[in-house]
């Protein structure tokens, strides 16, 4: 069996990985740290709860450690030397709390921009104090960048955790900006000569036929500096085919390093499917309440469940519920400020709720260790998010259970993964489109079956026209009756006014009658 100093961590790192709860390394730590250790680009792709963070956190260090040694000033610079990019806040934060327990031992400073960018205090520490090893979604550090406030030049490791997410989901080009902004500052002085070498021969061969292109775009050429200088590194649970080609794309000389348990769920983990035909929402009260109740008999506190839903709205809804039932639980979407959304989910780690209600943002790099139970209230959409969710408990060896509820639109799908699980197969593989033909054709309908139907079509449309028809009547009804007391209303002040216009007419003649007879007297 293999350990820390076997893989080539010098002691200070190995002591580190044992505080934090890591005695011996996991079977993708053993494989990716020492062709990690050899500085050369490489996509980790392992099941979740492996172990990949330290896999690429150990030697990122050790190489900052090593660059320290080459150049003792490195040590006081600002500019951060590591980065580590993810797609989510939530996950920066996470994977910082992991570097930060390992940076103990090392004496390295370990930063996000996540927190620079929501505290004054933070951001005029990270310009004032400059960081070893930063962490931040590709978005913050162009923001940061692009304002002034650090330069990523002497960054000579760069990871994209959850790897698959970024590349896939609109976060490609910001990484390529990132990578970019990687290259050493030497790289710009030679493009620049380069530039005035082509500019001269242009001028000198005025012929339209004849073109020198002695480089390529300018922006492939920084990158390609920057590939030459920094190593990149991918880390992810999942790792689909186009995820692959884009990184081959990127990095053509990256190294996969993948183990035999990729793409499969743990094997300590149950996994059930509850088949629902009315409520869903009631269905899963009666399931949390069954759960709390089964948990009570065994003189237990209520086991916490981590419930996802596909969005905002059916988050909400589910949340919403569970309160109005008087269930101790608590919201994780989203549109959710960033701070309650952290507090919500401290309040689930600490055990104050017992029912966290999540979208999918949940669902990648989040370490709860004290998870044991999943729920799928809507059935996830592919196979590899049904890996993510299930990654969230039965993690490095323990236990777990998923239960799924699943309507009658979604048992192909549930049937598909049903399958691939009882036959041990890489679910990965498992999309909507394989689900659609677990299907059995449905039977031809006969003579009689679809003259009644016509009939029933028939009479459902006539009914709905006179149902319409007597709203119609009821409603002009009503439009008349409201018209008449209105014509009675107007008739009653018309008259009323009418007679006061005479009365103060009457009286007027009265007053004016009187006011010529009187010298009469």
């Amino acid at each position: 069996m293999a350990s820390w100093r076997s893989l080539g961590l010098v002691e200070e790192l190995c002591s580190a990985a044992r505080k934090v709860g890591a005695e011996i390394p996991t079977q993708i730590q053993t494989i990716a740290i020492p062709k990690l250790l050899e500085g050369h680009h490489a996509a980790i792709a392992a099941a979740t709860g492996t172990g990949k963070t330290l896999a690429y956190l150990l030697p990122m260090m050790q190489r900052i450690k090593q660059d320290e040694e080459a150049r003792p000033e490195a040590k006081h610079q600002l500019q951060p030397r590591a980065l580590v990019l993810a797609p989510t806040r939530d996950l920066v934060e996470q994977i910082h709390a992991d570097a930060k327990a390992l940076s103990h031992a090392t004496k390295l400073r370990v930063r996000t921009m996540t927190e620079a960018d929501r505290s004054s205090w933070a951001r005029r520490r990270l310009e004032e104090e400059g960081s070893d090893l930063l962490m931040g979604t590709p978005e913050s550090l162009l923001r940061a960048v692009s304002a002034r406030k650090m330069s990523l030049r002497k960054v000579v490791s760069v990871t994209v955790d959850e790897a698959d997410d970024v590349l896939l989901r609109g976060f490609y080009e910001p990484l390529v900006e990132v990578l970019r902004l990687c290259a050493p500052r030497s790289t710009f002085a030679s493009l620049a000569e380069a530039k005035d070498d082509e500019n001269k021969v242009a001028r000198s061969t005025p012929s339209k036929g004849s073109m020198h292109l002695l480089h390529p775009s300018t922006n492939d050429a920084v990158l390609a500096a920057a590939l030459r200088s920094t190593q990149v590194v991918f880390a992810s649970a999942t790792l689909a085919a186009e995820a692959r080609h884009r990184i081959r794309s990127l990095c053509p000389d990256v190294e996969l390093i993948v183990t035999s348990d990729l793409h499969k769920a743990p094997s300590t983990l149950k996994h059930s499917l509850l088949h629902v035909e009315g409520d869903k929402l009631m269905a899963l009260l009666d399931l949390l309440k069954s759960e709390r109740d089964e948990s009570r008999r065994r003189g237990e506190k209520p086991e916490q469940m981590l419930i996802f839903c596909r969005g905002v709205q059916s988050c909400r809804a589910v949340h919403h519920t569970l309160s109005n039932a008087l269930l101790n639980a608590g919201g994780y979407h989203s549109m959710m400020p960033s701070q309650l959304r952290r507090d919500s989910l401290q309040a689930f780690l600490n055990g104050t709720y017992t029912y966290l209600v999540a979208t999918d943002i949940a669902a990648r790099g989040l370490h709860m260790p004290k998870l044991k139970h999943i729920v799928n209230f809507d059935f996830p959409a592919t196979s590899s998010l049904y890996l993510h969710r299930c990654g969230r408990t039965a993690r490095m060896g323990s236990s777990g259970k998923v239960t799924s509820l699943v309507m009658k639109r979604e048992s192909y799908m549930a049937n598909a993964l049903e399958k691939a699980l009882s036959a041990q197969g890489q679910l990965h593989a498992v999309r909507p489109r394989d689900a659609a033909a677990l299907k059995k054709p449905p039977p031809l309908p006969t003579r009689e079956t679809l003259r009644r139907e016509q009939w029933e079509l028939r009479q459902q449309r006539m009914a709905n026209f006179k149902a319409k028809k007597k709203l119609y009547h009821v409603k002009e009804a009503s439009r008349q009756e409201k018209r008449g007391k209105r014509q009675v209303v107007m008739a009653k002040s018309y008259r009323h006014t009418l007679r006061s216009l005479q009365k103060h007419r009457a009286l007027t003649n009265n007053k004016l009658l009187t006011s010529v007879l009187r010298p009469a007297f």
